[in-house]
């Protein structure tokens, strides 16, 4: 627009952004809650709602002879993780319906958060051998920067 107001499509663009990304990693939480949940023997095998993750993470750490019991306590350690990556994306996506002057800071800091998790992921499956996951955590990872970039670079900022 030339009388200085962001741009409808780039706040729309930005607020979508914040929106996909607190969803995103909240649907990851729900349903690794729910496959802890299912190891844990709280929820039937047969739960659809559970994410194959922790049994990744079990199939990852075997040829290292890692006991399930650490397998599991680490795949509780993710899940606060993302929980607290999503409860600070849902706060920047609140800050961005808002138009508040804190939405980049707390983007910039929930999005932080989510890429410091496949950033660890991507070591562990250098550590691992997990070549195959690393691609889709290297994926993931490159998805949060250019995230990072639009909502610097889009207008509405």
């Amino acid at each position: 627009m030339s009388d200085g107001l962001p741009s409808l499509s780039g706040v729309l663009i930005n607020d979508g952004i914040a929106l996909f990304w607190a969803a995103w990693i909240s649907i990851v939480v729900i349903t690794n809650i729910a496959a802890a949940l299912r190891v844990a023997g709280l929820l039937p095998a047969a739960t659809g709602l559970a994410s194959g993750n922790y049994t990744a993470i079990v199939k990852v750490s075997d040829h290292l002879s890692i006991p399930h019991n650490l397998d599991f306590i680490l795949f509780l350690v993710i899940i606060v993780w993302e929980t607290i990556a999503a409860g600070l994306l849902w706060r920047a996506a609140i800050y961005y319906l808002e138009n508040s002057s804190l939405r980049v800071g707390a983007a910039d800091t929930g999005l932080g958060v989510l890429l410091a998790i496949f950033a660890a992921f991507m070591l562990a499956d250098e550590v691992f051998h997990a070549f195959k996951v690393e691609n889709d955590h290297r994926a993931i990872a490159i998805f949060i920067l250019i995230s990072l970039i639009a909502l610097h670079v889009l207008p509405g900022t």
